[in-house]
């Protein structure tokens, strides 16, 4: 979800996805997205929520998405709480 403010940074107007999210979070926009008959979860640290039900959803502001590096073997994770989210 895109506001319609003018993004124009570098050449072909290229904005980096970081500065796009933090813009629209910051304006409760973010990425819409349907997550039908899914579970939360519970992130610790080292791993890092990346999608949540933000603040209209039931429950509020929980995570749905977490990814995990591990430092020496270099090994990669994706949860999602919900397969129905590709759907």
């Amino acid at each position: 979800k895109l506001s319609g403010r003018s993004r124009s940074s570098g050449p072909n107007n290229l904005v980096p996805a970081t500065r796009l999210l933090a813009d629209d979070a910051a304006n409760h926009g973010g990425l819409d997205f349907v997550y039908p008959r899914g579970a939360t979860l519970n992130v610790q640290k080292p791993a890092v929520p990346i999608l949540s039900s933000g603040y209209i959803a039931y429950p509020l502001n929980r995570p749905v998405g977490a990814v995990y590096k591990h430092k020496e073997s270099g090994g990669r994770l994706c949860v999602l709480g919900s397969v129905d989210l590709f759907a």
